[in-house]
């Protein structure tokens, strides 16, 4: 039984493994391109262009871009119920720098967009706000992305993030989000960035090898949870160290530190020695808790 009990563990620290590796194709997405039409188009038009799309409900929502001149491309979203629109938006970025949108998911409940942006004066930060970035940042010109959570029956943003790296300069550098999925009550963000990726103070990284991210934020996108890179160590937000990893205080991040917090997921925070496994403060133990337990393998914590 003891025997079995430990395969158990085992397997699920593998899947784990796999499921957090910010290297692993996650396809939430798929295809980061972008598809022309526009607020007069049929469904069937919409769909011929390839454009990214998602169901809810009754409705299926695209997304894509129109051409405004020459060199301009604004986003745009539409949602039918059949082949009747519902209602088309193409006032997310009305700015000349050139933004598309490109990516539709459903995530615990909400529908999150992904739009591209080339520059810093682009009015998508008007749904930016309270994102834990809030705008382009310094410079113009790499491309990066933006993540807003959208109304499904209207099309309006109710949260947003821009997700940027930085040159040794500190101006931005370019971004591609290729992958949003769930996260123990939180959203992962995943892609890929010309060098380098943040931190969760939104500071340059030098400590990662390939420059793939994910960063886990709450449903919001106006809080970080923690940020990992491929080939760095995850970095974590506010007052978590990583020694918080080491939940049994061995010195060490270890597989027994997961296996604690894994026996623990969904009990009550204050029960017992329940607290040291809510490793991100959160007040929920959660297979984000393991996330960050992983992420921290064999690392000492002093």
């Amino acid at each position: 039984m003891a025997h079995s009990k430990t395969l158990i563990f085992c397997i699920t620290i593998g899947l784990l493994l796999v499921a957090h590796n910010p290297g692993v194709s996650q396809a939430a997405i798929g295809s980061t391109s972008s598809a022309q039409f526009s607020c007069s188009s049929s469904r069937t038009s919409v769909e011929n262009s390839g454009a990214a799309n998602v169901a809810s409900g009754p409705l299926t929502l695209f997304i894509g871009y129109r051409q405004v001149s020459g060199n301009n491309q604004n986003p745009i979203m539409a949602a039918f119920n059949g082949n009747t629109q519902v209602w088309c938006r193409q006032d997310y970025d009305t700015s000349p720098a050139d933004s598309r949108g490109y990516g539709l998911v459903s995530v615990a409940g909400n529908i999150y967009a992904t739009f591209t942006a080339d520059g810093g004066n682009v009015t998508l930060t008007n749904f930016t706000g309270d994102g834990w970035i809030n705008s382009y940042g310094s410079g113009g010109g790499p491309r990066v992305s933006v993540v807003l959570r959208i109304d499904p029956n209207t099309g309006e943003p109710y949260g947003g993030t821009f997700i940027i790296a930085k040159l040794n300069s500190g101006n931005t550098n370019s971004a591609t989000v290729d992958a949003i999925t769930p996260s123990g009550g939180h959203v992962a963000i995943s892609g890929v960035s010309a060098f380098g990726p943040l931190d969760t103070s939104r500071n340059r990284r030098n400590d990662c090898t390939e420059n793939e991210f994910t960063y886990v934020l709450s449903t919001d996108l106006s809080r970080i949870i923690s940020a990992g890179c491929t080939g760095g160590s995850t970095l974590f937000a506010g007052n978590i160290a990583p020694s918080l990893a080491d939940v049994d205080n061995s010195g060490r991040v270890t597989p027994a530190d997961a296996i604690f917090v894994i026996n623990r997921i969904g009990e009550n925070v204050n029960t017992g020695d329940n607290g040291a496994a809510d490793v991100n403060n959160d007040n929920v133990i959660s297979t984000a808790d393991v996330s960050i337990v992983i992420n921290s393998l064999g690392t000492n914590a002093p």
